[in-house]
């Protein structure tokens, strides 16, 4: 055969072959459909019983914050620190502690019964509270005044200090 006759041959195959139905297609099964559950509402009794629900709640004290505005007269117990080493983790020596507060750092006083950090100033604006608290770095002390608070922030303005005994 030529090549003539090779293509003809295969043009009536190919001919032929798209003449057949083809096979149907595959029909898909339904999927069921899939129900949306709303969830139930809660029914409120307001019969004054307690209900189960509310009794598994701890009933927990509201803490008013103190407003920063309005100081506190406290007494407090601790050591004093120098701020800058207290924050990032460095030395705590009284000699590190003078040095630093000698170069114009704050000092700050650690109440260890509360385990809370104090800014010390002082309510007068001619005094240092720096001048005041060197000779007492290195011994535990006890410090007077008004406490004030803001977040995390704590400031005493101290009126007076001296040596504890606690």
């Amino acid at each position: 055969m030529s090549r003539l006759g090779i293509a003809i041959v295969l043009m009536s195959l190919l001919i032929v072959s798209c003449g057949e139905k083809s096979p149907p297609p595959k029909q898909e099964q339904a999927k069921p459909t899939m129900e949306v559950k709303e969830p139930p509402q809660e029914v409120h009794d307001t019969s004054g019983v307690v209900n189960d629900k509310e009794m598994e709640k701890p009933v927990l004290p509201k803490e008013e914050p103190q407003p920063s505005g309005v100081p506190k007269e406290v007494t407090l117990h601790g050591e004093l620190v120098d701020l800058v080493s207290y924050i990032t983790w460095a030395s705590q020596t009284p000699e590190s502690i003078r040095k630093s507060a000698q170069a114009g750092n704050p000092i700050g006083f650690y109440d260890t019964a509360n385990k809370k950090l104090y800014v010390v100033g002082r309510p007068q604006m001619n005094v240092a509270a720096n001048e005041l608290l060197l000779p007492y770095v290195g011994l535990r002390v006890f410090l007077k005044g008004k406490a004030y608070a803001k977040g995390k922030l704590n400031l005493l303005l101290m009126t007076d200090i001296g040596k504890s005994i606690k």
